[in-house]
């Protein structure tokens, strides 16, 4: 019983844990501008390769959902049945949805690649904005009482607090 009860308490940590990132992600993105989010990520110095694809990224996630939403549209108004109860034949069910997708992302990649290279993009690591961003007072407030937040959690794991 011991086991069992130790199994179901890091289960709903674990469950716990994906949770409060899947909702802090979700908050950060919906609340903060990518603009300011590029500039963020300038901030701290990440390359601007790397920020432009972390940008990008998040940029497209509403765009492929609508995507895949037509698609899956098109595919039920062609008979296609996504509710099957066995879990094999609703994966076999997503396959026409995939390769649409697949080749959807392709071509959008392809015209951004060419959209980038007429835009000069990589051509100076130096870029400038319209508004620089300036962190107020609140902001810093609240990134210390964050990272104070932050050193405890990582203070209590060490400490094997809360452990099986």
């Amino acid at each position: 019983m011991v086991g069992t009860l130790g199994g179901i308490l890091l289960g709903i940590s674990l469950s716990l844990r994906i949770f409060t990132l899947v909702i802090s992600s979700t908050i950060l993105t919906y609340t903060t501008p990518i603009d300011d989010f590029l500039q963020i990520l300038r901030k701290l110095r990440v390359s601007y390769k790397i920020a432009f694809i972390i940008t990008t990224a998040i940029r497209f996630i509403p765009t492929m959902e609508k995507k895949a939403q037509q698609i899956i549209e098109a595919q039920q108004a062609r008979g296609a049945k996504f509710q099957d109860s066995n879990f094999v034949k609703r994966i076999k069910a997503y396959v026409p949805v995939m390769i649409p997708m697949i080749v959807e992302s392709l071509r959008m990649s392809e015209n951004l690649a060419m959209a980038m290279l007429n835009r000069g993009f990589g051509a100076t690591p130096h870029w400038t904005v319209l508004q620089e961003i300036k962190a107020k007072p609140i902001d810093i407030v609240v990134s210390i009482i964050f990272l104070i937040v932050l050193s405890l959690l990582i203070l209590m794991k060490s400490a094997n607090y809360g452990s099986l």
